[in-house]
């Protein structure tokens, strides 16, 4: 064998010299020691001047004196540097396991030199034991179609199934784990073109129903991966679901635990327990029974959209412990079983009204009592019920629910008209009904807003906090009410008032009550303003982006309008008077000045700070007069900003 064959691929080995590295799982007839990777030498020529021991463990070069196990031979034949040796072996397929050898003499020439032959064996690609058959392998895409990772099905001796997950590292080579690896939807290119998918607990099923012509889906690990449906939920949004669970206990509360991330997401879910189905049968079971789609259709049409209760009665049936709307399912069991940050990071933020009222998320609107907050908020529930701007703002069409425990009937449906709030998607329950108002995590209001993407007013804080709104420990009970009505995607909008002490500007009670919202609004008359003409919308929390600017705002017949800041309006126009002064009398002189800007309607010190601000922006020059005193003039042509 001549030196450009070095390094070859052959008989299920690397050849190396007149060496031949055989895996050692493969030449020793089971798995490598378990601190090494590849250990077993044989001959690959007759070539005598290098001889092997007995063990296969090392070599000796009679010639140049140089011996050592299979790394050094790498080293040594190939000239490859010391500790990359390894790397070149593993690029070539080899497993390394430094065996432990007696000591002793070196290895010696045989006085009859045996050739021996690699056995044949197939490549090992998931580290998996070589009596496991390979049988399926089941892609998972991205949405531009390219595989991110894949799922070996297998079965052993004994016709046992069992599965790996992998995919192709650093320079193509296989990695048999999913570490780093984002999780995604089976068939996701067709998924995101459909709009009805079924959801199986396994591949399988899932090209059972593909046969049917069915779009179908599945995660990755089935039932003991049912965690990686809260990541799902952006893929499966505003679409209609069956889930088709398996016939036994890990097969519900996988089913369960689907319909718990998916609810809110998705336009509508259906869990459709297939009839007649044997124990821990599934839906490749039913349909080799003799199941048809036309059969399945039936029962489809037949079972009932799922919601909050009806997942209850589900779970209580089964036997599984009921469990908060959207709590996090499944576990994690290994430090590799967490999702990357970035499936959490690339989650956008959504928003019911732009950059101003956060979606799945709890907003807070302040202010004193009989500021407008409650007018305010029907404006915008009008906005959001219509699809309309919002102060200028886009806004998502939503169904619209009020839960007020404040006002009387007749003046919530007098507001109704004034802003045409409409017929159709827009609820109102207050304590004018026999039935209160129930709390944010009621059992109803869950239901109505897992089915209906919806903006929630709830008017006021105090009337629903069911605690003193001042003890951090109520407050926190009350926040986690209120984010079991957001975790169902709802934008939650909380009013409340103003108070004294340290956040008297902002807001009455614990810390805690700002500390638990995601966006907040101080709703206040502007400097001099009257009723509802003249207010400001200040934000003084948004822990979703860059906080927005004041919105000065005014009531125009039936909507709010945004206007100009009327305190910058008003400050320029005395500041203009400084201006106009010392244009109407060069040289003017200071107490001149003054009386002159004082006309305008502002004090001695104002009026001070005015002639500073004119001097220091360079807009009239200030000098002495001689006199012990300073007299104005214009600097030149003007250009008032303020």
């Amino acid at each position: 064998m001549d030196g450009r064959a070095e390094g070859l691929v052959i008989r299920g080995g690397v050849l190396v010299g007149d060496i031949l590295i055989v895996d050692a799982n493969a030449a020793l007839g089971g798995p490598p020691p378990i601190k090494g990777r590849f250990s077993a030498l044989e001959r690959g020529s007759t070539d005598l001047n290098r001889t092997i021991s007995p063990d296969g463990c090392a070599w000796k070069d009679h010639v140049t004196g140089d011996s050592g196990d299979a790394i050094n031979l790498i080293e040594t034949v190939l000239g490859i540097p010391t500790g990359k040796a390894l790397t070149w072996a593993e690029d070539k397929g080899l497993r390394y396991a430094p065996a432990k050898r007696k000591r002793g003499r070196p290895p010696q020439p045989p006085t009859k030199q045996r050739v021996v032959v690699a056995p044949k064996a197939e490549p090992v690609r998931d580290g998996v034991k070589a009596d496991l058959k390979l049988i399926a392998t089941y892609p998972y895409q991205n949405a531009e179609g390219k595989t991110r990772y894949e799922v070996h099905r297998y079965l052993d001796a004994d016709g046992k199934k069992t599965f790996r997950q992998g995919h192709k590292g650093h320079s193509d080579k296989w990695v048999s784990n999913l570490t780093g690896v984002d999780p995604l939807p089976y068939r996701l290119p067709k998924v995101l073109q459909a709009q009805t998918v079924y959801l199986a607990e396994g591949e399988k099923d899932v090209e059972a129903l593909e046969a049917w012509g069915l779009v179908a889906s599945c995660n990755s690990g089935g039932a003991g991966s049912s965690s990686s449906y809260l990541t799902f939920k952006k893929y499966f949004r505003d679409k209609d679901l069956v889930i088709l669970p398996d016939n036994d206990s890990p097969g519900h509360k996988h089913a369960a635990a689907v319909a718990d991330a998916l609810m809110g997401a998705a336009k509508s879910i259906k869990i459709v327990e297939l009839p007649d189905l044997r124990e821990k049968g599934d839906v490749s079971d039913w349909k080799n029974a003799g199941g048809t789609p036309e059969r399945l259709l039936k029962l489809i049409i037949a079972a009932p959209v799922m919601n909050v209760a009806l997942l209850s009665e589900f779970r209580a049936r089964w036997g599984i412990e009921d469990k908060e709307p959207n709590a996090k399912v499944g576990s994690i069991r290994r430090i590799e079983d967490l999702p990357s940050l970035q499936t959490w990071t690339a989650q956008r933020v959504e928003f019911a009204v732009e950059n101003l009222i956060v979606r799945g998320g709890l907003n807070m609107i302040t202010g004193t009592a009989g500021v407008g907050k409650s007018m305010l908020a029907m404006y915008l529930m009008a906005a959001v019920a219509k699809g309309e701007r919002f102060l200028g703002r886009k806004t998502e069409q939503l169904t619209v629910l009020l839960l007020d425990r404040e006002n009387p009937a007749g003046v919530v449906a007098e507001r109704f008209d004034l802003f045409g709030l409409p017929a159709v998607g827009v609820h109102a329950w207050g304590t004018w009904l026999q039935d209160e108002p129930p709390a944010p995590d009621s059992p109803i209001v869950l239901d109505y807003c897992s089915r209906n993407p919806s903006l929630v007013v709830i008017d006021t804080l105090i009337r629903f906090h069911g605690g003193d709104e001042s003890s951090s420990t109520d407050t926190a009970a009350f926040n986690a009410r209120c984010r079991k009505l957001a975790a169902t995607g709802a934008a939650v909008v909380i009013l409340h008032h103003t108070g004294k002490g340290l956040t008297g500007s902002n807001y009455r009670g614990s810390s805690d009550i700002a500390g638990g919202v995601d966006t907040a609004y101080a709703l206040e008359l502007n400097e001099g303003g009257k009723g509802l003409d003249s207010l400001r919308l200040r934000c003084f929390k948004f822990r979703v982006g860059e906080m927005p600017e004041p919105l000065h705002i005014k009531l125009e017949e039936n909507r709010f309008e945004v206007t100009s800041d009327p305190t910058a309006e008003a400050r320029k126009t005395k500041f203009q008077a400084v201006i106009d002064a010392v244009n109407r009398s060069p040289g003017i002189s200071t107490k001149s000045l003054v009386d002159g800007v004082r006309r305008v309607g502002v004090g001695r010190n104002e009026a001070d700070n005015l002639i500073r601000l004119a001097v220091e922006g360079g807009e009239i020059l200030k000098s002495s007069d001689g006199r012990g005193g300073f007299s104005y003039q214009l600097a030149g042509a003007l250009v008032v900003s303020i």
